[in-house]
């Protein structure tokens, strides 16, 4: 089953474009963020105004819920706000979260090559790295759009640690350099990366590896290296064999 409304990634709406004002696409997120749910009108005028709503600004936005209601069906008028009245399924972050969800529970029950492949489905709907890309409401952004970037970053870690565990080290070191390449000051991206290249039989280089992350780590930040990524060096050196720890919550 397809989503029909995307904001993992630029606002997307199935069978139809994206309404073209700003403030009109940071309405229709705000309501796809709680989707099936009662949207009060302060949080909208939050939304979409970025916390400064003029005077007029309630009578302005029903004039924007009726605009969008020629694009956009189900969107009703309920006590004290609005409500976008769709399965959230149907909308790809509420998906995403669910599939993350879904994917832990078989991890935890000991079905390893599931929970890999629904990390892989979740991860699937995005389309790049960032949320609400088109949308300008800094408000939904730090609402939303910082905590879902994590939990993909979390998920793709998560996903890489299955992988892991089902002997693909090789087959996710190109992935996992790039993503310490865009989050460098990640340790647990750069414990995966170190263990991937462990197990691909790439010792020197996952030796190399530590030694990137902890210069970087003490020049950013000034710290050194926490202790899952001091753990991964150590079994490097000591050449350990077998699967790596979890540790991923």
């Amino acid at each position: 089953m397809n989503v029909r409304f995307g904001v993992l990634g630029p606002l997307r709406v199935d069978r139809g474009q994206p309404p073209g004002p700003a403030k009109h696409r940071a309405l229709l997120a705000a309501l796809l963020l709680s989707a099936s749910e009662r949207v009060p009108v302060e949080r909208l005028l939050s939304a979409v105004w970025d916390d400064r709503p003029p005077a007029s600004a309630e009578s302005v936005l029903r004039v924007y819920v009726s605009a969008l209601r020629k694009a956009v069906g189900g969107i009703r008028t309920v006590p004290g706000g609005y409500l976008l009245d769709v399965d959230p399924d149907d909308v790809d972050c509420h998906r995403f979260e669910r599939l993350v969800s879904e994917a832990r529970q078989a991890r935890t029950a000991g079905r390893v090559a599931e929970a890999a492949d629904g990390f892989r489905a979740a991860l699937g709907l995005w389309r790049g790295q960032t949320a609400l890309a088109d949308v300008e409401s800094s408000v939904l952004r730090r609402a939303y759009g910082v905590p879902l970037e994590e939990l993909r970053l979390t998920a793709v870690e998560e996903r890489v640690e299955l992988d892991l565990r089902l002997g693909r080290g090789s087959e996710v070191v190109g992935e996992l350099r790039a993503l310490v390449g865009a989050h460098p000051l990640r340790e647990r991206a750069w414990v995966r990366l170190i263990e991937a290249l462990h197990q691909a039989g790439r010792r020197s280089e996952a030796l190399s590896a530590y030694q990137d992350a902890r210069a970087l780590l003490v020049e950013e930040l000034g710290l050194e290296p926490g202790g899952e990524l001091t753990a991964a060096q150590q079994r490097v050196l000591n050449d350990a064999g077998g699967p790596f720890p979890g540790g991923t919550g």
